[in-house]
């Protein structure tokens, strides 16, 4: 992870951000200017955009965007020869040394099949692979398509409340407890900031949002398992943000039953598709999926890395 003898990486100047932004994009007529209206129609913060400078030429870039819940995303000017991996991975470690300047204490990463130098800029760049992440997706379901199961015994549903987040955050903190999707990432977030992060995913509803309650046993009136949905109506789909169980009501069928509730209310909406992300090592979760017919052959690589 070096630069060039000379190079300097540097916020590009206001004359030099559109530049700046054409090396990161790619360069494609019409990119830039539609990133900039996409950044001011949702207040996209711009302070997290570095490049590398030689002279006065400007060799590559790297954006972190925020968001709720104290992340943020890093974009890159992808290396097009090997000599430019060293170049970008200085950028990616720089965007994560300055993160706290963006109030934010994890940057993640996701790179698309087949691109081996992102990786390889990340990961020299300090970054973390924690998991392949494939992306699935499934029609919306006919009105009564869904078959519901019953709730396994000892268990009672409520939909979320604000009123409930302090339990939220618990039993969140509770389902990834020897849990086998993204397990790198257990411990590197607060509660209050993985909820806030669950709840930007697209449009919140709290109507859509399930909690499952223990009524009796050990755990009695604690919440042991969370189903979160959130429609994202611009891009006509339904996501499945969030489902996640305490360790000691695994197996018995919960996931089934709240799965497949979800589905059912989805039913009720106009968006056409439903989607989610799954650790390609949860063979379990993809099982589940695959048994409610979500399919998808997209697997990216996932990167974290930890905001000093």
């Amino acid at each position: 992870m070096s630069l060039p003898p000379g190079a300097r990486i540097d916020r590009p100047s206001p004359r030099r951000r559109r530049e700046a932004l054409a090396v990161l994009l790619g360069g494609q007529p019409g990119q830039v200017d539609r990133f900039l209206a996409y950044a001011d129609a949702t207040g996209l913060t711009l302070e997290g955009l570095w490049s590398v400078f030689d002279g006065d030429e400007l060799l590559a870039s790297v954006l972190a965007a925020p968001s709720p819940g104290r992340t943020a995303t890093l974009f890159i000017t992808s290396p097009r020869a090997d000599a430019d991996v060293s170049i970008v991975s200085a950028l990616v470690d720089h965007a994560a040394r300055h993160g706290r300047e963006l109030d934010v204490t994890l940057v993640q990463a996701l790179v698309e099949p087949g691109r081996p130098r992102d990786l390889a800029a990340f990961e020299r760049g300090g970054m973390r692979l924690i998991a392949q992440l494939r992306s699935l997706e499934r029609p919306r379901p006919r009105r009564g398509e869904i078959e519901v199961p019953p709730l396994p015994a000892g268990v009672t549903l409520e939909t979320w409340r604000d009123d409930l987040s302090a339990e939220t955050i618990g039993a969140l903190d509770r389902s990834y407890v020897d849990t086998l999707d993204c397990p790198g990432l257990t411990g590197l977030r607060r509660g209050e900031d993985i909820l806030a992060g669950h709840r930007a995913s697209g449009r919140f509803d709290p109507s859509m949002w399930t909690v499952a309650r223990a009524a009796g046993g050990p755990r009695a009136g604690r919440l042991v398992a969370t189903c979160f949905l959130n429609p994202h109506p611009a891009a006509g789909s339904i996501e499945l943000v969030y489902l996640g169980i305490d360790p000691d009501f695994r197996g018995k069928g919960l996931g089934r039953a709240l799965l497949a509730r979800a589905l059912d209310a989805a039913s009720r909406r106009s968006e056409r598709r439903v989607s989610l992300a799954v650790d390609e090592a949860n063979t379990p979760a993809l099982s589940l999926y695959a048994r409610f017919g979500f399919r998808g052959d997209t697997v990216r690589d996932a990167l974290v890395r930890a905001v000093p």
